[in-house]
C-alpha cells in the first residue's frame, strides 16, 4: 500500500494518517495481520463520518478513497487529493494549510 510505504516520510512532515474503514470489525484482524498498516485505522460502519465528508459511495456500499488535510486544530479546509496519493502530492497540500 503506497500510504503505508511512505508513511514515515508523511510523519516527518509533522502529519498523520488516519484511515476509515467502513467494513465491520470482522475484517479489522486482515488488515492489521496482511496489510502490515503502522497508522490508525478507525471504524466506521455507520458511514457517519464518510458521509459527512462527501466521500460515500452508496451504489457500492463503501467510501471512495480520498485523502482530506486537516489541521492540528481539526480545522478542515474542503476539498480532498485525488488518487493516486502519494507523499509528494500531501507534501505539496501541506504548506496551503498550514498556518
Amino acid at each position: 500500500m503506497k500510504l503505508q510505504r511512505d508513511y514515515q516520510t508523511i510523519s516527518g512532515l509533522n502529519a498523520e494518517i488516519l484511515a476509515i474503514s467502513v467494513d465491520d470489525l470482522s475484517g479489522a484482524s486482515y488488515v492489521v495481520e496482511n496489510l502490515g498498516l503502522d497508522f490508525p485505522i478507525l471504524y466506521n460502519h455507520e458511514k457517519d463520518v464518510v458521509e459527512a465528508y462527501g466521500v460515500y459511495n452508496s451504489s457500492t456500499g463503501y467510501a471512495n478513497p480520498s485523502v482530506f488535510i486537516i489541521d492540528t486544530e481539526a480545522r478542515y479546509g474542503g476539498g480532498s487529493l485525488a488518487p493516486p496519493i502519494t507523499a509528494p502530492a500531501i507534501a505539496t497540500s501541506l504548506p496551503n494549510w498550514k498556518s
